[in-house]
């Protein structure tokens, strides 16, 4: 026979204790309003946004995807929301992992413009994070990792990094999936962090 007793409410699971960065000042606000010129040909290509261009011209690079200077000129309000659509999900992420949200918006922006390419050349995600990425971030905190054979743990990599991929999904979808995975984006930083010793290191470091 069992006795069944209420133990009250279970607490949310802390972020793993084995390396986390110290506590750093987050901004207010990281809106930013820089012409990307590959997101707001995207946003073209896709019919998020319009060109202002003349004789039918749709205002994209046919080869790059990028949007010429009149492309950009009907592009640049979607653009500029697009780029921002973010913020609330970096910061939250970043003050949940003590990583700067400045720095990670950054980093997303130099990697994707905050167009995600799945799975390209081996890279995932908005943030572009490589299997040696995922390698860094479970030698760090999953503490099992070196446990498994080495083709476990290469599946092991696969499927982190797999979920921050949003396989079949609309331009839309991305971006909601990119807010959900976004605290995997913030921890793969504070593992940068904890392996090269300073921000700047771990700009320069990341793949």
């Amino acid at each position: 026979n069992y006795i069944v007793q209420f133990g009250g409410t279970r607490q949310a699971d802390p972020v793993p204790n084995s390396c986390k960065p110290p506590a750093v000042t987050q901004p207010a606000s990281i809106a930013t309003q820089e012409n990307y010129y590959l997101l707001a040909g995207k946003l073209i290509w896709y019919k998020l946004a319009r060109a202002q261009c003349p004789n039918g011209y749709s205002g994209v690079d046919p080869v790059t995807f990028a949007a010429s200077a009149c492309g950009m000129d009907g592009a640049r309000p979607q653009m500029i929301a697009w780029q921002n659509s973010l913020d609330q999900s970096i910061l939250d992420a970043a003050r949940e992992w003590n990583v700067p949200a400045a720095l990670m918006k950054r980093i997303i922006a130099k990697e994707s413009q905050f167009w995600v390419w799945t799975g390209v050349d081996g890279e995932h995600g908005l943030a572009q994070i490589t299997d040696d990425g995922a390698h860094l971030v479970l030698h760090i905190y999953e503490k099992n990792y070196y446990t498994l054979t080495p083709s476990q743990q290469a599946q092991a990599r696969a499927a982190w990094l797999n979920s921050l991929d949003c396989h079949g999904c609309t331009p839309l979808q991305t971006i909601d999936h990119a807010k959900r995975t976004m605290p995997k984006v913030a921890q793969a930083l504070a593992a940068y962090y904890c392996t090269f010793g300073s921000w700047d290191e771990a700009a320069r470091k990341w793949n």
